[in-house]
Order: structure tokens, then C-alpha cells, then sequence
């Protein structure tokens, strides 16, 4: 398939997504976070561009892989304390 192959990577159940464009988006979510400390979906989501679902999407899949987590309405690196 082509998720096996490393084109494509999974966001959920249900939603794939280019495996670079992941890759960079969650990039983008993890440099930003480094710089400010935290980031809101509304932040993300017009940071890279893209709808509310397939920012909320990405951002659960970054919760998920323990890269971030949420704190109130923003997320947080996973690694930080709080």
C-alpha cells in the first residue's frame, strides 16, 4: 500500500495525508511551539494554511505520538512541564 511505502501518513482511522507534507507540518508545529511556547488551532491552522478539521486532525495526531499535548484551548510540547 502506499502508507507502507512511506507516501503517505496516517492521521486516523479514517484521513491520510502525504507523508512530507505531514512531516513538514508537524515541523512547523513543533518549531513554532519551541519559539512561543504554545500554539492555538486557530494559530495552526492558518499558520499552515489549511482548514479547522485537517488542523485539528494533524494536531490529534501530534497529541497522539506524545509530540504535544493540550493545555486549556492550546497545545504545548509534550516534553515541556506545564
Amino acid at each position: 500500500s502506499m502508507h507502507n511505502r512511506g507516501v503517505l501518513g496516517r492521521l486516523n482511522y479514517q484521513y491520510y495525508m502525504d507523508a512530507a507534507a505531514l512531516k513538514s507540518a508537524i515541523d512547523v508545529l513543533i518549531n513554532t511551539i519551541d519559539r512561543q511556547g504554545k500554539i492555538t488551532l486557530a494559530q495552526y491552522r492558518d499558520l499552515i494554511g489549511t482548514s479547522r478539521k485537517y488542523a485539528v486532525m494533524i494536531l490529534e495526531y501530534a497529541d497522539e505520538n506524545k509530540i504535544t499535548k493540550m493545555t486549556g484551548d492550546c497545545r504545548v510540547l509534550y516534553r515541556q512541564e506545564d
